[in-house]
């Protein structure tokens, strides 16, 4: 009796654990899969003005995750610097 009792509960601990680690292996999968999309800032238009001092962009930023806000923003900056101030900014959820 003891016997049968304590195979059933050798059993039924390896099911348990045998059910965790596939679990936890989805997971881990899953969890992968979602951090391969990178964040993305695009630059969709961009124009020098008349004196040749300032550039304005219009860029894109969309997020690594689905569902997640993003981002269509206007920068502008001097000519000789590649990086800039976000004049505008409008964020879409």
């Amino acid at each position: 009796m003891i016997r049968k009792l304590a195979k059933t509960a050798a059993l039924t601990i390896c099911a348990t654990v045998s059910i965790f680690f596939v679990l936890f292996v989805a997971l881990l999968t899953d969890w992968g899969r979602s951090s391969a999309h990178k964040e993305q800032d695009r630059l969709i238009l961009q124009t020098q003005s008349p004196d040749g001092k300032l550039v304005a962009e219009v860029h894109t930023f969309t997020t690594g995750m689905w569902g997640w806000p993003d981002t269509l923003y206007v920068a502008l900056r001097e000519s000789e610097n590649p990086f800039g101030d976000k004049v505008y900014a409008r964020t879409y959820e």
